[in-house]
């Protein structure tokens, strides 16, 4: 199980997207996929976009999580992105929350693709408000 936090999806001190941290992060994790023969890789993401830190006024407590959890979302997909770039990786993406791009996180569906493929990444914390990706990686 690897957590991988939300900001490798930006750039050191900056807002917005830049690649060149999540390519690396994905090469990383590609040559531990190719070097660790019969390891599975479960990589959870955390959200570029956190939640605790919009202001209160903006939205509700409530609200600020959900958020949080589209986040993780997105650095899934730019994560999975990244992973594609990288020959012989198939990352398929796991969520607690309904998307057409990520499969349902079923436990039993999450093992056959980890036996199958050896890696996925799993994003929108446990599909609850108030659990972050922290605790479902745990």
């Amino acid at each position: 199980m690897l957590k991988a936090p939300g900001e490798i999806a930006r750039g050191a001190g900056q807002l917005g997207f830049e690649g060149t941290m999540l390519r690396t992060a994905a090469s990383e994790i590609a040559y531990c996929h190719g070097n660790l023969p019969m390891q599975q890789i479960a990589v959870v993401v955390g959200g570029s976009v956190h939640g605790k830190y919009l202001p209160e006024n903006l939205v509700p407590r409530v609200e600020a999580h959900e958020v949080g959890m589209l986040s993780t979302l997105l650095t899934a997909m730019l994560l999975a992105g990244a992973l594609r770039e990288c020959p012989r990786i198939v990352a398929p993406i796991f969520s607690a929350v309904n998307t057409d791009f990520a499969s349902r996180c079923v436990r039993q569906d999450v093992q056959r693709r980890l036996a199958d493929e050896r890696l996925v990444i799993i994003a929108g914390g446990v599909g609850r408000t108030g659990f972050t990706t922290d605790l479902a990686a745990v």
